[in-house]
């Protein structure tokens, strides 16, 4: 199976968390904007994934973490510092459709469709992918195959996750 490397802004940002590095995908990417997602959402997300890694914390204090007021907007790199603010070592990888199912779920994957989506993939065996959002009142679990996946988050044959380790990279 042929895998290309992964872009990787893993230990790539300044110390607050804004991604002003050279060589970060949040900079550098049209993808990545400030005040892209749903802060209540996406904190939701992010506390689901946290949880998986033994974290328990919920979007109220995820805000109250980032100094942030719901209802509000955030962007990727505001994610990336509230993981880190729970002790967290998050990385944002741009990978392959193939790559899913070996990536460490649950993850967050960034919808291309709308720009503004977050789902928490927790479930991928190549053929059918499970995922959740709280884009609505009660989050929406579903079970498609990936190349539905594929036509909201990678588009042009990647796309863009949040992965949540409990422990360093480097460490390992």
């Amino acid at each position: 199976m042929n895998h290309r490397p992964a872009s990787s802004v893993a230990g790539a940002l300044h110390p607050t968390g804004c991604g002003h590095v050279a060589g970060s995908p949040v900079g550098s990417s049209p993808f990545f904007f400030p005040d892209q997602f749903v802060a209540r959402s996406a904190l939701a997300c992010l506390a689901d994934v946290a949880e998986a890694q033994g974290v328990r914390t919920d979007a109220t204090q995820l805000a109250a973490l980032l100094g942030l007021h719901l209802p509000a907007r955030l962007g990727v790199q505001d994610l990336i510092r509230a993981a880190e603010g729970l002790g967290l070592f998050p990385r944002l990888e741009c990978r392959s459709l193939e790559d899913l199912a070996l990536l460490p779920l649950p993850l967050m994957a960034f919808m291309a469709s709308d720009g503004e989506e977050v789902q928490v993939v927790t479930h991928c065996d190549g053929r059918y992918v499970v995922a959740h959002s709280h884009g609505s009142v009660v989050p929406m679990r579903s079970m498609v195959p990936v190349d539905m996946l594929a036509r909201s988050w990678a588009r042009n044959g990647s796309g863009w996750v949040l992965i949540l380790d409990s422990s360093s990279p480097m460490a390992t």
